[in-house]
């Protein structure tokens, strides 16, 4: 029997004895013989007896909780599952199971007093890129013989952002001349809008907005960005024709590594994606860069695509664009060079060596990986 709610049903052991139970029992009938009459009865009245201890609804209640919902893709992050029994009846031992990207995470839990509390704490393994679908939260029981189980939701669904890995690099100097603390002297009216991100201690009040908390569930601001500082803007060819599978996963790693370098030094960056679905990110809960590198995924686009997201890229700042092999962007990326302090095409795949030259006025890095590639941009800063 099943419902929104839950249900109970015969295990596989059950059924079969069930219908081993039923073929002795019609044998034992047509031919006479009381033993085979007898085992027969006696499987059927197991998996009914079965079914009867699992019949009563479990009265549980419990939250679940992550301790850091963004994680770094080939690390993990730990399950929190607080288990109540609030009812008067002690609840027998069960079996709590949580869904990890559609794989069950089985936790035993061994029988709750009345009024009694448990907090089971497991790890989530986060080893590819992604956002990462856990649960809902099921609890499980089974009758002694395990030939009857019940089952019935405790937590709904949630998600876990796994971030690309990202390696050491250093940013461009770009922009116009630092000072001695690597930052201009703000000035009136040269802030703008950059992105939403949550809101930290001694932000000001007047930053929150208010529409994405009230869809979020948490407090988030608008972080301005002086525009007068120097600045990148990062331009991912996701298309399905420019790069394969793996050589986007480079990709989309090269690209953290440089974003995490320019956040580092405390200056803006910007992103854009072919065929991203920035929306959809937004409505998932992602706010800042590294969530939509987390989400980013490669899709079918125009081949103009990529030349209309470098023409709306911010003039005055510096320019990445990292795509496939095609050596063909390079000359559509020359053709608007002037418009930035710095250009570089980052080319990846996988038959690619490793190389760093400068052609029509503009920094061309080749690599097979987003590791090479970051030493090969950290080379480069160095002399820019």
């Amino acid at each position: 029997m099943t419902s929104r709610a839950g249900g109970f049903a015969l295990t596989g052991s059950g059924l079969t004895a069930v219908l081993g139970g039923a073929v002795l029992l019609a044998l034992g009938l047509v031919g006479g013989y009381p033993t085979l009459v007898a085992l027969g009865l006696g499987a059927l009245a197991a998996a009914a007896i079965g079914l009867g201890h699992v019949a009563r609804r479990p009265g549980l209640t419990a939250a679940r909780g992550v301790d850091d919902d963004r994680v770094t893709a080939g690390g993990q992050a730990r399950g929190r599952i607080t288990v109540a029994n609030p009812v008067r009846r002690p609840a027998p031992g069960f079996d709590v199971v949580d869904n990890v990207g559609g794989v069950p995470v089985r936790v035993a839990v061994p029988p709750l007093p009345a009024g009694g509390e448990t907090v089971l704490d497991y790890p989530i393994p986060a080893d590819r890129r992604g956002l990462l679908p856990l649960g809902p939260v099921r609890v499980e029981r089974h009758d002694p013989w395990r030939l009857a189980r019940r089952w019935a939701p405790l937590t709904g669904a949630s998600l876990l952002w796994v971030h690309p890995r990202s390696h050491p690099t250093r940013p461009l100097p770009v922009g116009l001349a630092l000072d001695f603390d690597g930052r201009h002297a703000e000035r009136a009216g040269s802030t703008a809008f950059s992105s939403l991100r949550e809101y930290q201690p001694g932000d000001d009040p007047r930053s929150v907005h208010w529409r994405s908390t009230a869809r979020l569930g948490t407090l988030v601001v608008r972080d301005r960005v002086d525009t007068r500082e120097p600045s990148v803007h990062i331009v991912i060819d996701a298309s399905t024709t420019a790069i394969g599978v793996d050589a986007f996963e480079e990709a989309v790693s090269l690209a953290a590594s440089i974003c995490t370098a320019y956040q580092r030094a405390g200056r803006p960056v910007g992103l854009s994606a072919v065929g991203e679905d920035h929306a959809a990110v937004s409505a998932a809960g992602g706010h800042s860069v590294l969530d939509r590198l987390a989400a980013l995924q490669r899709a079918q686009a125009d081949p103009t695509a990529l030349t209309r997201l470098i023409g709306r890229a911010p003039a005055g700042g510096g320019l990445v664009v990292i795509t496939g092999g095609q050596p063909e962007v390079t000359d559509a990326v020359a053709a608007c060079h002037r418009r930035f302090w710095t250009t570089v095409v980052a080319r990846i795949g996988p038959a690619l060596p490793d190389g760093l030259h400068h052609r029509s006025g503009i920094a061309v890095l080749t690599t097979a990986t987003a590791e090479h590639g970051a030493r090969l941009f950290t080379q480069l800063s160095g002399a820019a």
